[in-house]
């Protein structure tokens, strides 16, 4: 479900909001409680909503109550397949991450026709809502390309028994079905990456909860040296000898803290600068900041998506989360938000 807004000729219209649908009809007003999450049944509310209304103006009840019932099984389809979460968590997206989404952007101007690969980090994942800002990447690296053509491997490092190389190589070769009878090595895992390349293909492969490694400064190394780069060359080799095309390859960091100092002692690092003045190297990690939310963009949030709220009240509840969330820590904007609208996306009790 999105905001819609939709008129006709006649003069009504339909506004779309979280879950609830509201029809004007000249100067009266109707709300229905209703879980409407396309355009088209959107669009079929609002005709329906006008058909009764008229009904209504003619006292014709039985119609009316016709009417009534075709709005109530329209709910009943919609609210099946309905999941509040899941649309809370899509648009309080909107509401920041634009300078790190312009670095993610920003890497894409590079790629080659042929092939493009980029690592990035993200720091401080837990406190600034990383997981909402890799959704947001996902999202549009997949939006406009097939599911066979996306392959997402979410790798996470927080067992105790992932603390070295080959822990790590073990989940990788996990979601790519690679049996081994042996320790796995990485020449075995590129090489089984490089069999499922074909033209088109987007790989995201996401190392989540790298703070929980105890070895940092040498995974960090081992990762970019010996991984990260023989990828990238095998990547480049199998798209040149099998004439493939639009071949993306992508890597996170995710840290749900910052890393320890001595990580950034290495030389493997393109900061954003570099990036916005065109000096990206695909060999290196990209860092990416995660900031605070402003007021201001919290305001504008609630604009649009604080449905049937006034002004001075979106103001108010705007400045309350600012000041209570530490001015505007996201993880605590992200809850207080979404206790505060838990009755228009129809969300449970946090």
């Amino acid at each position: 479900m999105r905001q819609v807004n939709r008129e006709n000729a006649r003069g009504w219209q339909t506004q779309v909001t979280g879950a609830e649908a509201t029809t004007f009809v000249g100067e009266k007003i109707n709300v229905f409680q209703i879980t409407v999450t396309s355009e088209e049944d959107a669009k079929k509310l609002a005709s329906l909503a006008y058909e009764q209304d008229i009904a209504d103006e003619e006292n014709n009840s039985s119609k009316s109550n016709t009417l009534e019932e075709e709005i109530k099984s329209l709910d009943s389809q919609n609210s099946q397949c309905y999941n509040g979460e899941d649309l809370f968590n899509k648009d309080i997206r909107k509401i920041n991450f634009k300078e790190a989404l312009e670095i993610f952007e920003s890497n894409l101007n590079f790629f080659k026709r042929s092939q493009g690969a980029a690592l990035f980090l993200v720091q401080n994942s837990y406190s600034h809502a990383g997981h909402l800002y890799l959704d947001e990447i996902r999202y549009r690296l997949s939006e406009n390309i097939s599911n066979f053509n996306f392959q997402y491997f979410p790798i996470e490092l927080s067992s105790e028994h992932i603390q070295n190389e080959i822990g790590i190589l073990s989940r990788i070769a996990g979601y790519l079905g690679l049996k081994f009878t042996a320790q796995p090595t990485v020449q075995e895992v590129v090489d089984k990456i490089c069999e499922s390349i074909h033209s088109g293909l987007v790989m995201f492969l996401e190392f989540n909860q790298w703070n929980k490694l105890q070895n940092q400064l040498e995974l960090l190394t081992w990762l970019v040296n010996n991984f990260w780069h023989l990828l990238i060359k095998d990547v480049q080799a199998t798209c040149q000898k099998n004439n493939h095309r639009n071949v993306k390859i992508f890597a996170v960091i995710n840290s749900d803290s910052q890393l320890k100092p001595n990580c950034f002692q290495l030389p493997i690092y393109c900061d954003c600068k570099q990036v916005k003045r065109n000096q990206f190297n695909e060999k290196k990690i990209v860092k990416i900041t995660l900031e605070n939310w402003k007021l201001e963009e919290i305001q504008d949030w609630l604009d649009y998506f604080a449905y049937n709220k006034k002004t001075d009240e979106i103001d108010k509840i705007a400045s309350d989360i600012y000041d209570k969330s530490m001015q505007g820590i996201p993880r605590l904007v992200y809850q207080l938000l979404k206790e505060e609208l838990k009755s228009i996306y129809y969300l449970k009790d946090i």
